[in-house]
């Protein structure tokens, strides 16, 4: 491997921790500024333009970490008409916008 190699293969990890970092922003954001309303991750997918799948893998550990919250029982999503776990931001962090 060459430092060319190692320099594109680091460049395109800082690439990938940018745009999850950016998604992550921007499900914080929608959560927050919709009046920090339990939301199911379809909605906040069809909100901000994120697939479920990635809105579902970014969650996760923002839960995991305290930035979510996750509800303790499924409610109704308007989007997909299923039960589904709903989040929002944790109380704490809610203070902090």
């Amino acid at each position: 491997m060459t430092v060319r190699d190692t320099s594109k293969d680091s460049l395109a990890i800082n690439a990938r921790k940018a745009i999850t970092a950016a998604c992550q922003n921007r499900i914080r954001n929608y959560l927050f500024d919709g009046g920090n309303q339990w939301r199911t991750r379809r909605q906040i997918s069809e909100a901000t333009g994120i697939a479920t799948a990635t809105v579902s893998g970014l969650v996760c550990p923002m839960v995991a970490v305290g930035v979510l919250e996750e509800g303790s029982q499924k409610q109704l999503c308007p989007v997909s008409k299923r039960r589904a776990y709903v989040v929002r931001v944790a109380t704490r962090q809610g203070d902090l916008f």
